[in-house]
């Protein structure tokens, strides 16, 4: 190892344990075993010499990202071998991006604890602005070709939009990770917020009122934008379609498939069989939640379940939602989100390939997965109820 090199690795080493303003140059030499000349010499100065340290432990984790990443990426191709290569949800591919990325903040903790202490900076030294505003330039693009797979070269004005858009979520975790890691939101969380805004960006032109009727072309959840109440829902047609409530807007689902019908029917048998004395299990029932009022598509109502002219708010052990293609982001986003508020302590839900999956509150107004159980394997449930689903 050269004097430059030895000078890198010692400056790095400083800034782990000291941070940028406590590290001196004689810090550096001594850790490096290097004189204090070599240090004017390769770097010109100590700070210049910091900022290259900390620039080049900042590659060392975009490598050892990218290397986490895509083992994780050929992982998931391997186990979806059989499966359409297109069938993964991108939503599903953005949760589990961001779950590898805040893991590897852990090991990296004092990297960003440092950049954040030379923030503190920018209003007052030139030369750390323009180190990070070239930094940052860079990083956007090296963001949207990792995480995204877009090239620059290719089309440089989506790989910036892209790029910033995983950087500003980067800086936001960081801030909340570096402050508080336990409560810090997750990549989990993350996904599920996505799928909140996408479900609520929904156009609301594939189901119409027309009349006493619903047109409706296509088979998808769709949101009608303004403010409905349980009556008013009470007064539209038995045509099929499930309507629900969801902040105030009308949630009008198509008519569900033979095969949708078929694994809720199965589910039905399953949880009926194992119904303990004073619980009940009911399909299409409404459950009452905060700024909603849902029907799931099955539902096990405890012994102290209290009904409303038909909804029920309190005593709902679990709901189910089996999922199709278009209704998926609401299962798992919004839905998931109001079932965890109401305090249902289980949530299930069967995924488009027949997964299902168990999922429990682990933390006030947040569900977190017990279990993946996929067609063929069996689980045994203790929550709300034991039961063996198989």
């Amino acid at each position: 190892m050269g004097n430059r090199e030895a000078l890198l690795a010692g400056a790095q080493r400083c800034l782990s344990v000291k941070g940028y303003a406590r590290t001196t140059a004689r810090d550096i030499a001594t850790a490096s075993g290097v004189s204090l000349a070599a240090i004017g010499y390769h770097f010109g100065s100590t700070q210049a010499l910091l900022r290259a340290a900390l620039m080049e432990a900042t590659n060392e984790w975009a490598d050892e990202l990218e290397h986490a990443l895509t083992g994780a990426a050929d992982a998931d191709a391997d186990s979806e071998a059989d499966a359409d290569p297109g069938a993964r949800d991108p939503i599903e591919r953005f949760e589990m991006t961001w779950t590898r990325l805040v893991e590897s903040f852990t090991a990296r903790r004092q990297l960003w604890a440092t950049q954040f202490e030379l923030f503190a900076q920018l209003e007052h030294d030139p030369e750390v602005r323009q180190f990070f505003a070239d930094a940052l330039e860079r990083a956007r693009f090296g963001l949207a070709a990792m995480l995204q797979g877009l090239d620059p070269d290719a089309d440089r004005q989506a790989a910036k939009a892209a790029g910033g858009f995983h950087q500003a979520l980067m800086s936001g975790m960081l801030v909340q990770w570096l402050a508080d890691p336990e409560r810090a939101p997750t990549g989990r969380d993350l996904a599920d917020a996505l799928r909140l805004l996408v479900a609520h960006a929904r156009p609301e032109s594939a189901v119409t009122p027309t009349g006493n009727a619903i047109a409706s072309g296509q088979e998808f959840a769709s949101i009608r934008q303004r403010q409905w109440s349980e009556t008013e829902l009470a007064g539209l047609p038995d045509d099929g379609h499930r309507y629900e409530i969801l902040d105030g807007n009308l949630l009008a689902t198509a008519p569900a498939h033979a095969e949708h019908q078929r694994v809720v029917e199965a589910l039905l048998a399953t949880l009926r069989a194992a119904t303990p004395a004073g619980w009940r299990i009911g399909a299409g029932e409404g459950v009452r939640v905060p700024g909603g009022s849902l029907r799931p598509d099955l539902a096990a109502f405890g012994p102290g379940a209290v009904t409303d002219a038909g909804w029920t708010a309190s005593g709902v052990g679990l709901v189910v939602e089996v999922e199709t293609d278009q209704s998926r982001d609401l299962d798992r986003g919004s839905k998931a989100i109001k079932y965890a508020r109401a305090g249902v302590p289980a949530y299930w839900r069967v995924d488009v390939g027949g997964t299902l999956f168990v999922e429990a509150l682990v933390a006030p107004e947040r569900y977190g997965i017990v279990a993946e159980v996929k067609p063929g394997e069996k689980f045994e449930a203790t929550v709300p109820f034991a039961v063996t689903i198989q």
